[in-house]
């Protein structure tokens, strides 16, 4: 009975501290959470020696100029020039065979001539462009000897050249080259291709002058946008 009384005694001495422990324990659960709030957040500090970032801006680069040619002009010359070569060659038979006696005129082959002229003068410009004028002298002579052994070449084939033999071909083919009618259509034809050349070297001139100079703004360009990008 007595141990009973000492365990029922100690019991309430247990629970008390019990109690006092939770309490402690509490006490240092929200000391512990306070010191925690309480402690300020140092945020990293920049570093004031470190330079600043650099902005990059994109530029776009100048295109590089395209050099200017004569080869649209020549085609559009091609097409006065062989008119005014027509003419020609109408008032040279008009005076070889009469005024009046214009027959000529419905013969195809008196047509002949001016389109191997068309295609000659096309084909100069194509090859000289921007070339001076003494090219284009030189580039007559290929002109007029296109037109020459052109106009024969397509004279025998209009006159049949499929139905002749070797021997007839060659002698037609000479007769009509070496006619007077070829020859002054051959030296007529050169020298409107020296005229019209004439006009296409003074553009040239003008031409390797402006090119020059873009060429020279553009060089310029980039050499402003290479220093300002340093």
């Amino acid at each position: 009975m007595a141990e009973e009384k000492k365990t029922q005694a100690d019991e309430p001495v247990m629970a008390d501290m019990s109690q006092d422990d939770a309490s402690q324990g509490s006490d240092a659960v929200e000391a512990t959470v306070a010191e925690t709030v309480a402690e300020p957040v140092v945020e990293p500090e920049m570093d004031a020696a470190a330079p600043p970032a650099r902005e990059v801006i994109f530029v776009d680069a100048p295109a590089r100029p395209r050099k200017r040619g004569n080869r649209g002009l020549s085609v559009l010359l091609a097409i006065p020039a062989t008119l005014i070569y027509v003419a020609l060659l109408i008032a040279t038979r008009g005076a070889a065979t009469g005024i009046n006696n214009l027959d000529f005129l419905r013969e195809p082959t008196f047509y002949f001539p001016a389109i191997f002229l068309f295609i000659g003068i096309i084909l100069l410009g194509l090859v000289l462009n921007r070339s001076a004028w003494w090219t284009h002298i030189v580039g007559s002579v290929v002109v007029g000897a296109i037109v020459w052994f052109g106009s024969a070449s397509l004279a025998l084939v209009s006159a049949g050249m499929l139905s002749m033999n070797q021997s007839e071909a060659t002698q037609f083919f000479y007769l009509e080259l070496l006619s007077g009618t070829s020859i002054i259509a051959a030296l007529l034809a050169r020298e409107v291709a020296i005229w019209t050349g004439a006009v296409l070297a003074r553009r040239g001139r003008t031409l390797k002058v402006r090119n020059t100079e873009a060429h020279a703004a553009y060089e310029k360009e980039q050499a402003d946008l290479l220093n300002t990008g340093r």
